[in-house]
């Protein structure tokens, strides 16, 4: 696979490289949207927009709390959508300083269709070829099929009022399966996948801090935006389920890290990758840099490649020299391949399935696989 050749396409709209920027708090003024463009960005999409008009009084705050499980996002929707007017001023703008696409980003709180339709006209009268439907908003349950049959009726809806091409995001209330059912026939230009789930915002005792007491609205809240690494499992999960009953784009995102992600997306099927969290904390630095590492990745190495690739029968082995007996592979319940030896840690002949578990268990970095061919039992195994 050679990322020099390959043509990147989002719905409708080519893009120049496979690094879209998210829907995200990076999307939501020109300023930034510039500088993505500036880094190499292949597209963007916009800070999801709704009709209501807000002020600066009742839009309510951001807070976030940034740990090793997650990054929590809490604030008010009027705080979060921006208006649509406001949202084709930012793509007019931005076409007159960059070839960057961007494609809008819509929600509302019912699968009412005008709430949607009225948007989605005023972005085709500015030239928009392609919309996401973002659905994170509804208050509808979308795990039940009668709501997912409402989700069917909408897109035929602003199908017949409507021409521009609708990207739906999907998140876990709707499995692969069902999005699938729910879409067919719908005209769809692609899919948008994952979002980021609600959740309860974290408990913190800092909140409630007579210190912080700017803070303090963030107690008790029902709902909160929960997104980071911990995602990259569940995205692989839906695109391989998603990519096997479609042949419509996908953009894939949720929890990528660097261009190792990025391109295990891709193999997998992705036509183009959405990235937020690590542009939103490192700054357009991490569009720079992990654009140069796909032009030069080597994609066999890191097992990335378009042919499916079978099991190599091998075993694990233990580098005496670097191994410190600390135990931590013999305690473990995972394989009875390893077992404690006289001389410390040592692995049992035949018993060994190469399964990995141990390699990533070691904080020695003591344990390496090898291929079978390779195989030579130790003479003697001492318990």
């Amino acid at each position: 696979m050679s990322l020099k050749k390959k043509a990147f396409q989002m719905g409708n709209i080519a893009l120049a490289n496979p690094i879209v920027v998210a829907s995200c708090p990076a999307t939501e003024d020109i300023e930034r949207l510039c500088r993505c463009a500036d880094a190499g960005a292949g597209a963007a999409i916009l800070k999801s927009c709704h009709g209501i008009r807000t002020t600066p009084t009742d839009q309510g705050m951001r807070r976030f709390r940034n740990t090793d499980r997650g990054l929590w996002g809490t604030s008010t929707t009027a705080r979060e959508l921006i208006h649509p007017e406001k949202a084709c001023k930012i793509i007019n703008e931005l076409r007159t300083y960059s070839e960057m696409p961007v494609i809008p980003s819509v929600a509302a709180y019912t699968l009412d269709s005008q709430e949607w339709i009225e948007t989605l006209l005023m972005f085709e009268a500015n030239g928009i070829a392609c919309a996401q439907l973002d659905l994170f908003y509804l208050e509808e349950d979308l795990s039940l099929p009668e709501t997912q049959g409402r989700l069917y009726n909408l897109i035929l809806e602003i199908a017949c009022e409507s021409s521009i091409g609708l990207l739906p995001k999907m998140n876990q209330e709707i499995r692969p399966g069902a999005a699938i059912k729910t879409f067919a026939d719908t005209g769809i230009v692609g899919w948008s996948i994952l979002d980021s789930i609600r959740i309860r915002f974290p408990e913190d005792r800092r909140l409630k801090s007579p210190d912080l007491p700017v803070f303090a609205y963030a107690n008790g809240l029902n709902a909160a935006s929960l997104f980071g690494a911990w995602q990259f499992p569940l995205v692989c999960e839906y695109l391989y389920r998603l990519r096997t009953q479609t042949d419509l784009p996908i953009l894939a995102g949720g929890g990528v890290s660097d261009a190792r992600d990025v391109a295990r997306l891709l193999t997998m099927g992705a036509d183009a990758v959405q990235v937020a969290t690590p542009i939103l904390c490192e700054g357009t630095d991490w569009i720079n840099r992990t654009c140069a590492d796909l032009q030069n990745y080597n994609w066999t190495a890191y097992g990335c490649t378009e042919e499916a690739v079978g099991f190599i029968a091998a075993h694990a082995k233990i580098d005496p020299d670097l191994c410190t007996s600390c135990g931590r592979c013999t305690r473990q319940l995972m394989c009875t391949a390893i077992k404690e030896g006289a001389d410390g840690p040592c692995i049992l002949p035949g018993k060994c399935e190469g399964c990995r578990f141990c390699l990533e268990l070691c904080p020695a970095n003591a344990i390496c696989l090898k291929p079978n061919s390779e195989y030579q039992p130790s003479t003697a195994v001492t318990y």
